[in-house]
């Protein structure tokens, strides 16, 4: 039996290396992608979420967005005693974030009014559809994501809305765009994560915890 070159289609593995957490890197907008698939435990059950996508030469990072439920529309309180921004609130600010970045045309016209998207628990897949077009002319823009690593070591976007003294959302931080960089307080928590203990799990930059497997606050917004 002989084997030539022309047998061999692909000599490269197809898996792309996850970008590690605590690192700034520039990175080509893949675009988002609305996917549904069946559930693990319950093949009957579907979920529907939207995957926002980058890339670069060291690997890709995809943060997933679950889609919002009741509750996700309601504050939250800290384990403090802070009220915390919604989910659902926290996810529309992404959006925002997402395209100053890589649409600033259609985030000005939703600055001035012109282009508009309530959500609610009963549009997912209309908000879906909206972001899936509102940042397809950006894909393959060179932008800057600063990611982190929560509690299990993965990286993940920064936690970045909270609420003023006069009770209004304000972003505590950029993640996405040319401007990002390391706060004093993340650079100080990521100090104290590489110097810890291999047993000591202290990497987690004060995110909310995930009560349910479809929770789309924690890890994934």
């Amino acid at each position: 039996m002989n084997f030539s070159f022309s047998d061999v289609q692909n000599s490269q593995n197809a898996d792309v290396k996850p970008l590690e957490g605590n690192k700034i890197y520039e990175v080509t907008f893949d675009g988002c992608e609305a996917r549904d698939f069946a559930g693990k435990q319950d093949a009957s059950k579907t979920y529907k979420v939207l995957e926002i996508k980058f890339s670069n030469s060291e690997g890709a990072f995809t943060h997933t967005i679950w889609q919002p439920r009741d509750e996700d529309f309601e504050d939250r309180t800290s384990a403090m005693g802070y009220k915390q921004p919604a989910n659902a609130l926290v996810m529309v600010y992404l959006f925002k974030h997402l395209l100053d970045a890589v649409n600033p045309e259609a985030s000005e016209k939703i600055n001035k009014g012109e282009l508009k998207l309530d959500v609610n628990v009963n549009n997912w897949d209309s908000v879906r559809k909206f972001m899936v077009e509102q940042t397809n002319p950006g894909k393959g823009k060179t932008t800057k994501i600063k990611l982190i690593k929560n509690n299990k070591g993965e990286a993940i976007f920064p936690y970045f809305l909270s609420y003023s003294k006069e009770n209004k959302p304000y972003m505590t931080t950029n993640f996405i765009g040319n401007g990002v960089y390391f706060t004093t307080k993340e650079l100080d928590k990521i100090s104290k994560a590489n110097n810890a203990k291999p047993t000591n799990n202290i990497n987690e930059l004060s995110l909310p915890k995930k009560t349910t497997d479809d929770e789309f606050m924690d890890d994934d917004i």
